[in-house]
C-alpha cells in the first residue's frame, strides 16, 4: 500500500479562486501560493509548453508571483522579465 500524499492538489473551485485573486494564470493553473509552489511552477513550465501555452506567458507570470513572494532569487538566471530566455 502506497503512503498517503501530504499535499492534496487543489480542487477545481479553489484553482478558480487562485485564478481569482491572482495566484494562479486565468485558467487555475500554475498556482503559486509560497516558495514551494514556486519551486513546483518553474519545474514545470516545459509540460505548459507541450500542451501548447506560452513558455514567455508562463515564465512571466512565474516571475510576477515571485517578485510579490519575495522569492525572486529562486528565479532560473536564464529567463529575462518579460518571459524570454
Amino acid at each position: 500500500m502506497a503512503p498517503a500524499s501530504t499535499t492534496t492538489e487543489p480542487t477545481a473551485a479553489q484553482r478558480r479562486l487562485f485564478a481569482k485573486m491572482g495566484i494562479a494564470m486565468p485558467d487555475g493553473s500554475y498556482y503559486i501560493r509560497n516558495a514551494a509552489d514556486l519551486k513546483n511552477a518553474i519545474d514545470s513550465v516545459g509540460q505548459g509548453e507541450q500542451g501548447g501555452k506560452s513558455g514567455a506567458t508562463i515564465r512571466k507570470f512565474i516571475i510576477k508571483r515571485a517578485v510579490t513572494l519575495k522569492l525572486m532569487s529562486q528565479i532560473p538566471d536564464t529567463w529575462n522579465p518579460d518571459g524570454t530566455l
